[in-house]
């Protein structure tokens, strides 16, 4: 199931119960699988971990049912996956439809290239004009493009290796929106009263892959019954746990989320700023090349035949 699947099921739950409405009636207008779970005797959470929601929702649910806080804790869990959905939105605009749009333009050069310059040459032959040096040279670069097939699988194995590192949160501005929306997710478990053990296991899906591991080593720390040292916050690591210590964890982490949300948010300006005027460079330049390599001697050319 999709994130915005489950949004749309938590944000319904959440939007009868702030109307005062039983969780009943609520399932009962949401229909499916869930109501035959409430109509078995389960309760919601059980049921939505039956329909294969993550933990990090179920066990707050869970928390939200046994407190009497369910309409609280759905708004939390509504309020983060709306969040995640548009950061992930944005993460995506931000980092590839400068790249598409410039691959666009790229796959535009080559068509030049490859269908419209042979084309023009052999027109120009017919004719008997001398086909012009700009498009002789474009042409030995297209013959030798054809030779080398093992460059196109090299900018494959770029486009590859970029997205993995985009998937591992490695690149900054992905690292910075997901450890927002990380810290934030534990807040929220750690104000439900969720053990710091789980709440780690149950969040670090939300985490960036490049420090899962750290996490999942702090968790197994904390079981063994040693005291947290939250090394994978890297630079805040000691405030955070002076944080802890002074048993003010959770807002702690909201503001540690709070600094990363704008600090993403900062990368994401930069990189609009820097890639929009680079992007109408290069268009501007290709233009530049194709009118002046191509159309122009073309044109001058059929101009010495008339």
């Amino acid at each position: 199931m999709s994130d915005s699947k489950y949004l749309k099921i938590l944000k319904e739950l959440h939007s009868f119960l702030s109307a005062h409405f039983s969780i009943d009636f609520a399932v009962r207008k949401i229909g499916g699988n869930i109501e035959k779970h409430i109509q078995r005797g389960l309760p919601l959470s059980a049921s939505l971990k039956a329909e294969g929601f993550p933990e990090i929702f179920v066990q707050n649910i869970k928390i939200g049912e046994e407190t009497g806080k369910l309409k609280e804790v759905l708004g939390e869990l509504v309020k983060l996956l709306e969040d995640k959905i548009k950061l992930e939105r944005e993460i995506v605009f931000s980092l590839f439809y400068p790249a598409l749009s410039i691959s666009a333009f790229f796959i535009f050069f080559l068509a030049v290239g490859f269908f419209v310059i042979p084309e023009m040459s052999k027109m120009l032959s017919e004719l008997g004009v001398g086909v012009p040096k700009s498009i002789i040279v474009i042409e030995k670069i297209k013959n030798f493009l054809k030779q080398r097939y093992e460059i196109f699988p090299i900018f494959a194995v770029i486009f590859f290796y970029l997205s993995y590192e985009f998937k591992r949160g490695s690149i900054p501005i992905v690292k910075s929106a997901k450890l927002s929306l990380f810290l934030k997710a534990l807040a929220i478990c750690i104000e439900n009263k969720i053990e710091l053990q789980r709440a780690l296991l149950m969040t670090s899906e939300l985490s960036p892959e490049s420090i899962r591991e750290k996490i999942e080593e702090e968790s197994a720390r904390i079981i063994r019954g040693l005291e947290p040292t939250f090394e994978f916050l890297g630079e805040f690591q000691s405030e955070i746990e002076n944080a802890y210590k002074r048993g003010e964890l959770p807002s702690a982490l909201r503001g540690l989320s709070q600094i990363f949300y704008e600090k993403y948010m900062k990368n994401s300006e930069l990189l609009k700023k820097s890639i929009e005027p680079l992007f109408l460079i290069i268009v501007a330049i290709l233009t530049i090349f194709i009118v002046s390599t191509i159309y122009i001697p073309m044109i001058e050319k059929i101009r010495d035949i008339m």
